[in-house]
C-alpha cells in the first residue's frame, strides 16, 4: 500500500483527485490521508495496518487529531445509511471531503460503481447560492435516474440558512434550487444544529431532510433524526446530561496517537446528551456547560433561543472567563433586529432566569471551518 497523503484543493478538481484514492481504499489496495490545504499535516505519517481513510477532526477546539477510519467501518457506514435512507444512491458532494460528511458522499457513490456529482464551489472554491448549486442538483437527479439509483446530498446548516435567506429575498435561482432539493430522496444535514425556523421552511418547500449526529470518529453521522443506526449503541457517562459514548460497527479504528477514547469500536465523545422520548438529545459539548454565577448554563440552549428571533440567520454562543460571574456567555449574532438589552432578557427568560450576563457581538457572517462548523478559536479571539 502506498499510503500517501492527498492534499485536496478547493473545487471539483480537488475532489476528483481524491475520488481515485478513495476508490483504492474501497478496493482494499491502498490507504490515504485526505487533508485540506490549510491543515492536517502529518496525520498520514506511517502506514495503517489495514486499508483506511485518515481524516483530521474538525479542530473546532483548536487541536485537530488524526482519525484512522478502516475499510470495514467505511463499508458498514455506507451499508447502514442505505438501509436507513431506503436504498443505494448517487450523491452530490457539496461539503469538503476532508471531513467525514463529505468523504461519505464519495464512499457511498463509489460503492455502487459511480463517481459522485461534485458542486464546483466545494470547500470554498465558490459561494453557495442557488445559481452556483443548481446545475449540480439537476445533474444529480439526471444521473441518478439514468443509473436507477436514489439521489442524495449532504449539507451543513449554514448552507441551508443562506439558501433559504436568498430564497426569502426572491432570488429565483435559490427558490429553484430548493425545489430541486425537494426532488431528492434525502438531504442529510449535520455538523451543527438546524433551527426550528429552517426546519419549517424546508418542510414548506417539501424537502425530505434528515438531521445527523456523529463525528469523524464514527465515520460521520451514525444517528439519523436522533435515532442510532442498527447495531449502534449510545450510552452516557456521569450525571444527566452525561457524556455520550457510542459503540458500533461504524466507529473508526483508532486515533493516530492511540488515545484510548477511541478503541474497540467504542468512542467517548466530548458531547453531553440524554434520551428524550426515545430520541437522542445532544445538549452540547462538555465545555459548553459553564458556571454563571454559580449555576450551570448550557450555551447551546442560549443559541437555540436566539435562533427563534425574527431575522436572525446565524448564531454561536461561547463563553469568556469573568472574575465576578465565573463565566459570561458571549453570543455572536448574524442578522436580527432585537436590541441588545431585549436580547439579553429574552435569553435569560428562555433559561428560566430573571437575568443573566450576556455579551453580544454582531457579525456579518460567522467565521467557519472548512467543514462548515463555526470557527470557535477565531470567535474567541474576538473577545479575549
Amino acid at each position: 500500500m502506498a499510503g500517501l497523503t492527498c492534499t485536496v484543493h478547493p473545487g471539483a478538481e480537488g475532489v476528483r483527485a481524491a475520488v481515485e484514492r478513495v476508490r483504492a481504499v474501497l478496493d482494499g489496495t491502498d490507504s490515504v490521508a485526505l487533508v485540506h490545504t490549510t491543515g492536517g499535516e502529518g496525520i498520514g505519517d506511517g502506514l495503517p495496518a489495514q486499508p483506511s481513510i485518515i481524516l483530521a477532526t474538525s479542530g473546532s477546539t483548536g487541536v485537530a487529531r488524526g482519525v484512522e477510519i478502516d475499510r470495514d467501518a467505511l463499508l458498514a457506514s455506507a451499508t447502514l445509511a442505505d438501509e436507513v435512507l431506503g436504498g443505494p444512491g448517487l450523491w452530490l458532494t457539496a461539503i469538503p471531503v476532508t471531513g467525514a460528511g463529505g468523504m461519505n458522499t464519495l464512499v457511498r457513490s463509489l460503492r455502487h460503481g459511480h463517481a459522485p456529482v461534485v458542486w464546483e464551489g466545494v470547500a470554498g472554491a465558490g459561494h453557495f447560492d442557488g445559481a452556483s448549486v443548481l446545475p449540480a442538483l439537476r445533474e444529480l437527479r439526471q444521473r441518478a435516474d439514468a443509473a436507477g439509483l436514489r439521489a442524495y446530498t449532504a449539507l451543513v446548516p449554514t448552507q441551508v440558512a443562506r439558501l433559504l435567506s436568498f430564497a426569502g429575498a426572491d432570488d429565483r435561482d435559490s427558490v429553484e434550487a430548493l425545489h430541486e432539493l425537494a426532488r431528492l430522496d434525502a438531504v442529510l444535514i449535520g455538523a451543527d444544529a438546524l433551527s426550528d425556523e429552517h426546519r419549517l421552511a424546508l418542510r414548506g418547500y417539501g424537502v425530505h431532510f434528515v438531521t445527523t449526529y456523529g463525528a469523524t470518529e464514527t465515520c460521520g453521522g451514525c444517528i439519523y433524526d436522533d435515532r442510532p443506526f442498527p447495531g449502534t449503541t449510545v450510552s452516557f457517562e456521569g450525571e444527566d446530561p452525561g457524556r455520550i459514548v457510542i459503540t458500533g460497527p461504524t466507529v473508526a479504528h483508532r486515533y493516530r496517537d492511540d488515545d484510548p477514547d477511541l478503541a474497540d469500536r467504542r468512542w467517548r465523545s466530548n458531547d453531553l446528551g440524554r434520551w428524550r422520548l426515545g430520541r437522542l438529545e445532544v445538549v452540547g459539548r462538555l465545555d459548553d456547560v459553564v458556571k454563571v454565577g454559580g449555576a450551570n448554563v448550557a450555551l447551546p440552549l442560549i443559541a437555540a433561543a436566539i435562533r427563534t428571533l425574527a431575522d436572525v440567520t446565524e448564531v454561536a454562543v461561547l463563553s469568556r472567563p469573568d472574575s465576578e460571574w465565573g463565566h459570561v456567555p458571549v453570543a455572536f449574532v448574524v442578522g436580527g433586529t432585537t436590541p441588545d438589552a431585549s436580547l439579553r432578557q429574552f435569553a435569560a427568560s428562555a433559561l428560566g432566569r430573571g437575568s443573566m450576563p450576556l455579551d453580544i457581538v454582531r457579525l456579518e457572517h460567522l467565521p467557519l471551518l472548512p467543514n462548515g462548523k463555526p470557527d470557535r478559536q477565531r470567535l474567541l479571539g474576538m473577545v479575549r
